[in-house]
């Protein structure tokens, strides 16, 4: 994911992203579903999470 990385962290010099273990579990639960070759789970991913920004979640806890 060196497109992802390389968009959010321009011009740093820190670790790769890093996912959380349950996001890489559903992913390979996709992968292993649907017979997904390696390159083109990647390529999902990219997309899902580039959808993913566009997202707007309500602040629920907002009036706490």
């Amino acid at each position: 994911m060196k497109t992802l990385a390389s968009e959010m962290h321009k011009n740093r010099r820190d670790r790769p992203l890093e996912f959380s273990d349950q996001l890489i579990l559903i992913l390979l639960m996709i992968k292993i579903h649907y017979n997904m070759p390696y390159r083109i789970l990647e390529g999902f991913t990219r997309f899902f999470l580039e959808q993913m920004k566009k997202v707007k979640v309500p602040h629920v806890f907002s009036d706490m």
